[in-house]
């Protein structure tokens, strides 16, 4: 039975937020048991590092992940950061993890699906790393995309809780569990704990500034991923 993680890209594209509502939000993404948090490229100001370890001191379960240039300057001072982190991981573009991108979000479902398959038809090596994906949603088609990825053999889909960088954690995670019998597939989030935490990290994306902590009394210790 193959186990596809889930990496979760909200932090990412979150700019505007402040340095709390950043901190809350990875550590409530921690709490629902996502596989990897992903941050934005380090830029090296004194302010991201301190963001960077104040994150890694609240989040206990997921794998850190912080994007770095692909100089030596950089990916030194990136893991200079990050290396306080439970679970730390740099970014790179690599020969042992693979994510395949449509950044343009018009792909349908079958044509994602047929383009996997057609990678690892073309490229047998592909078998031997970690196969990830990642779709636009400009057009509404990263959800699809993302559950006919996970039918193709991928091992790890790239989700946001809001916006349209990539699919919908919420989505594709209800969708898993009304059609997973059918599919063959199933995951081990717990769904109320879920739809909760992601209606609080709704409420910080859209809160200018949050006053309270927007995930007291969420449950904890509870893990997810997706698996096939």
């Amino acid at each position: 039975m193959q186990t596809v993680t889930c990496s979760d890209v909200t932090l990412k594209h979150a700019l505007s937020l402040s340095f709390k509502e950043k901190i809350e939000i990875a550590k409530l993404l921690d709490k629902l048991g996502i596989s990897a948090i992903e941050l934005p490229v380090f830029s090296g100001e004194k302010r991201d590092a301190l963001l960077i370890k104040s994150i890694a001191a609240g989040v206990k379960g997921s794998v850190l992940t912080v994007s770095c240039p692909l100089e030596e300057s950089g990916i030194e001072s990136t893991w200079t950061a990050l290396q306080d982190a439970k679970h730390p991981r740099l970014q790179l573009v690599v020969p042992t993890s693979i994510t395949v991108s449509d950044d343009a979000g018009i792909m349908t479902a079958e044509e994602f699906a047929a383009f996997i398959g057609e990678l690892q038809k073309g490229v047998p090596a592909l078998c031997e790393v970690r196969f990830g994906m990642q779709c636009d949603d400009s057009y509404a088609m990263a959800n699809a995309c993302a559950v006919a990825a996970i039918g193709a053999g991928v091992d790890e889909i790239k989700t946001t809780v809001a916006g349209n960088s990539a699919a919908n954690l919420s989505t594709v995670s209800q969708y898993i569990r009304t059609r997973g019998m059918d599919l063959g597939i199933r995951t081990d989030m717990q769904y109320t704990v879920l739809q909760r935490a992601i209606k609080q990290i709704c409420w910080i994306l859209h809160t200018e500034r949050s006053k309270t902590s927007a995930f007291e009394n969420i449950g904890s210790g509870e893990t997810a991923a997706f698996e096939l």
